[in-house]
């Protein structure tokens, strides 16, 4: 069986896969908006997306689309890993939301009994802007906690 290690959100580690949601706001204005990420989009849609304790049915990844993960409520993980090296994953606890870059792999657990996630994406995540893959051979987790 295959171990992972659960890493904590930060931009370094991060970075490869996309970018975590953070601000920085200008409290003297008393109010301040910051445009975080921004693509080019035929639309978009927001999503809420519950599950259920250590459910992780595939990898999927959008072609040409980013997406954010926000996590609502419950304690998930994110898993991810590059196109390149799509069975080389990463796994990082979800609090902080993040934004993932086109192309990545990725896939939400919850730890908790459920967990509730805000969805971002692309308006068309069909069939020929997405694809989904099993995970390597039999895989189980098992998230060390260091």
């Amino acid at each position: 069986m295959a171990e992972y290690s659960l890493e904590t959100l930060n931009a370094c580690d991060f970075a490869p896969f996309g970018t975590i949601i953070e601000h920085n706001f200008d409290t003297s204005k008393g109010r301040d908006f910051q445009r975080v990420i921004s693509a080019n989009s035929t639309g978009w849609t927001i999503g809420i997306l519950e599950l259920a304790k250590n459910i992780a049915p595939y990898l999927e990844r959008h072609l040409y689309s980013q997406e954010s993960h926000e996590p609502v409520s419950g304690t998930s993980i994110i898993i991810v890993s590059t196109p390149e090296a799509p069975e080389d994953f990463r796994i990082f606890l979800l609090d902080k939301p993040v934004c993932l870059k086109e192309g990545i792999w990725h896939q939400v657990m919850a730890l908790s009994e459920k967990a509730v996630i805000k969805v971002v994406e692309n308006l068309d995540v069909s069939s020929k802007n997405s694809e989904t893959r099993e995970f390597p051979g039999n895989l189980k987790l098992k998230v060390l906690f260091e």
